[in-house]
């Protein structure tokens, strides 16, 4: 638990229960002390990259880099170090023996500054199950909450020390050693400023709390908007305390949901009741009815959802989350809805190439970005770009013309459209009238192999949907109730059934299950219109 020296000086507390205007009104702040005293005299901050970026999004009159995650704050301000996850491959060469994920490392280059990196969010780097992945996040989450460093000649000490070493010998940072370091050497906030705003103030660390709090020992005011009735990070050490702590005349509650009817705003009261620990709120919800009701849908037969699934994409701007506790528990939907060609996905979490198989954010082109391609608006031919991105997935033999991909190369990254002329330099007879005539058949049979796997579900889209559910956010939202915090639906499935570990956090009660009471309790508040609880 972080002491009470970590509260914030000159401090104020928004809560923001869900769906009550929490970023609005951060924003509204922003613009008031902005105009009073210049944009460059706020700095805001915030858990994640996503919360961030919704308030850059607001179009707010702020300086370039005033607003972001603490980690990226410090990166910035430490003159942009290199970060040692992102060099994953190479601690694997160096210690086989304490493997990691790699898939952290692709997210480094960052588009506005070659050569420099960015950060993804902290639990995001958490969420792996090698050894070396396991060791790291029991390390960090010891330093993220301020607790004495694991040593000795076991696995964990033997594996700081080695980590220690290696990133002393590279020079290396990790992601906890920006917030250590930004303790240690920014006394004062990046760019000075007179007002520090941290939004979604409920998931820091003790040790974001320390770096907070002495960076407002400079500020003339520090003002944190937050739930702790949404804290779903206490795993990675989050610690709610310091809100908790606030002065009461310096606590405010955001007094009604615009997003809650009344039935699921009584329904989500069930939750908050079984929270031990807890700041008391007024709120209310917005008036309407709404509708909360227990349906017999089940996990392990996706089937049983099929009509409300379908309900939902009759009606062209209704959308529809499918929750659950835990990822397993979504695996029988996820491939229940890839048979079926319909498109789902999960904004708030683009790096899970499972639960966004049209618009993954990794790395490279997407299948859905080839397909469209392919098919070219009627009334031209394609670019030389869109040629490229779809041909490198065809079969040269019987399809592509000698020196074929020579021409391809050479004219890739060309926007101007290819001729007619060019075309029967690339393709043989048959292949150009069957691409002439955007044949998905012919298209299917002449993928390779490594292609047509990534391709099939793309297709299956399309052909039931059309091309506009290709190219437009997923309408259907699968993902667990940790990673949709902050996101909303007009209707919700919510299925409460608890793995054995959650049994056990609840069972055990005080902040175990606390955290399992959050949980449902951030899950049943996305819904806008609807709730069906399983």
């Amino acid at each position: 638990m972080p002491s009470l020296v970590n509260i914030p000086k000159n401090f104020t507390a928004y809560f923001g229960p869900p769906g009550t205007g929490k970023t609005t009104t951060l924003s509204h702040l922003v613009c008031h002390y902005a105009e009073e005293e210049g944009s460059d005299s706020l700095l805001l901050t915030s858990f994640t990259k996503a919360a961030a970026q919704e308030l850059a999004g607001r179009d707010l009159a702020l300086t370039p880099g005033s607003i972001g995650t603490l980690h990226s704050h410090c990166y910035r301000a430490l003159d942009h170090p290199t970060i040692a996850e992102s060099k994953a491959k190479d601690w694997n060469i160096a210690f086989p023996h304490y493997p990691m994920s790699v898939s952290h490392a692709s997210s480094v280059q960052d588009s506005a500054s070659a050569g420099k990196q960015s950060l993804p969010d902290e639990h995001d780097t958490r969420q792996q199950d090698l050894l070396g992945d396991t060791l790291l996040a029991a390390l960090n989450y010891a330093r993220s909450s301020l607790r004495p460093v694991p040593a000795g000649d076991g696995a964990l000490g033997l594996f700081v020390r080695h980590w220690c070493d290696w990133k002393a010998q590279y020079g290396y940072l990790d992601f906890t050693d920006l917030l250590e370091q930004g303790v240690k050497l920014l006394r004062v906030a990046p760019g000075n400023p007179r007002t520090l705003i941290v939004d979604e103030a409920q998931d820091l660390t003790p040790l974001q709390w320390k770096l907070v709090a002495q960076w407002s020992q400079h500020t003339t005011r520090t003002i944190a908007g937050g739930d702790d009735d949404q804290c779903l990070y206490q795993w990675c050490a989050a610690d709610p305390t310091p809100l908790l702590a606030a002065p009461s005349t310096s606590k405010h509650v955001l007094p009604k949901s615009y997003r809650l009817p009344i039935a699921i705003y009584d329904y989500a009261q069930q939750y908050l009741n079984a929270i031990e620990t807890r700041e008391p709120k007024t709120w209310s919800s917005n008036g309407l009815p709404g509708l909360q009701t227990h349906a017999t849908y089940s996990w392990e037969r996706p089937s049983t959802m099929l009509p409300l699934i379908e309900a939902t994409l009759s009606v062209g701007w209704e959308t529809c989350m499918v929750l659950a506790p835990c990822g397993y528990m979504l695996d029988p939907l996820v491939r229940f809805l890839r048979a079926e060609g319909i498109p789902f996905g999960n904004p708030w979490r683009r790096r899970r190439g499972d639960w966004n198989p049209l618009h993954y954010g990794g790395r490279g082109m997407s299948s859905v970005a080839r397909l469209l391609d392919f098919l070219r608006p009627r009334a031209r031919l394609w670019t030389w770009a869109e040629l490229a991105s779809w041909g490198v997935m065809l079969r040269q033999r019987g399809n592509m013309l000698p020196g074929a991909t020579t021409l391809l190369t050479l004219h890739g990254d060309e926007t101007t459209v290819c001729s007619l002329d060019m075309l029967t330099q690339i393709f043989t007879p048959a292949a150009l009238q069957g691409a002439l005539q955007g044949g998905l058949q012919w298209l299917e049979g002449c993928l390779l192999k490594r292609f047509a796997a990534a391709m099939a579900f793309p297709l299956r889209v399309y052909k039931r949907y059309g091309r506009a559910a290709l190219a437009a956010d997923p309408r259907i939202i699968v993902g667990t109730c940790h990673s949709v915090k902050g996101g909303e639906a007009d209707r919700v499935i919510l299925f409460t059934e608890l793995s054995r570990m959650f049994q056990q956090a609840r069972a055990l009660g005080g902040d175990a299950a606390d955290s399992v009471e959050r949980m449902l309790y951030v899950g049943a508040t996305r819904a806008r219109e609807e709730l069906y609880v399983v």
